[in-house]
């Protein structure tokens, strides 16, 4: 009897749903997607008791939550290794996936949404990904939280302009850690590099991307991290044009394509 693919529900935009997916993609493991709704989660709720995605399925089994999901993933696929086994990579790398989850992720937010040119390339990928009814869903409750006081005060940066010095930190971090090979920990790609490419997606070819072009060894680390991605963010940059172009003095970034 054939098994069934794992089925990643997710939204298709998330970094954290994207980090699954990448981990599946570098381990070949088959996988079907489920787009969810803001809103519509009495499903999601039934199935994991939760109401966040990611959520992974796998035949009887489900597990919640991006961090658990690549352990799980891990332990039931362990070719190849994305976690170390030899305990100082294995907490370099768990270190760096902490990072781009809960310190990387909510830097990018104010550069992604409260960017007024950014806010709307980033609808629009949301309207180009998502099936029509999930889409008006989705971008409803992405405007609605993201813009109110409330949801600004969840933030540790709210203005785009400190997020912009928050992303040049984060591009200079990134060049010293590749400074000395082609991954951020060990000789081979990791749950290090997965995470953080998968947070720093969500500003692929917006506005302050072009940053990116002063940091050489971060557009081939990510050069060689898109080539895993099965399913590329929709405004998927070519920085190696997008540097010849700051050489010769044009634009920095291309507008976001399809």
């Amino acid at each position: 009897m054939i098994e069934r693919p794992l089925r990643i529900h997710q939204f298709r935009t998330s970094p954290y749903c994207r980090k699954v997916r990448v981990i599946c993609d570098v381990k070949g493991i088959p996988y079907e997607t489920a787009e969810v709704g803001m809103f519509r989660r009495s499903a999601l709720v039934r199935l994991s008791g939760g109401r966040r995605v990611p959520v992974l399925e796998h035949g009887r089994t489900v597990v919640a939550d991006s961090t658990r999901i690549a352990h799980y993933l891990e332990e039931r696929f362990p070719d190849p290794p994305l976690i170390p086994a030899d305990r100082a990579g294995r907490v370099a790398t768990l270190l760096w996936e902490d990072w781009a989850d809960e310190s990387l992720i909510r830097s990018l937010i104010p550069l992604r949404y409260l960017h007024a040119d950014n806010r709307r390339r980033a609808l629009a990928e949301i309207r180009h990904c998502y099936p029509a009814g999930i889409a008006r869903d989705v971008g409803f409750a992405g405007v609605a939280w993201i813009l109110p006081p409330l949801a600004r005060r969840r933030l540790e940066i709210v203005d785009p302009d400190a997020a912009l010095g928050k992303l040049d930190e984060t591009l200079g971090r990134l060049a010293e850690a590749l400074a000395g090979g082609d991954w951020l920990v060990g000789e081979a790609v990791s749950l290090a590099d997965v995470a953080v490419y998968a947070g720093l997606t969500m500003i692929a070819g917006l506005d302050g991307w072009d940053r990116v072009v002063h940091a050489p060894r971060v557009i081939d680390w990510w050069t060689r991290m898109s080539k895993f991605d099965a399913q590329p963010p929709f405004s998927a940059p070519d920085f190696r044009a997008a540097r010849g172009r700051a050489r010769t003095g044009g634009p920095a970034i291309a507008p976001g394509g399809g």
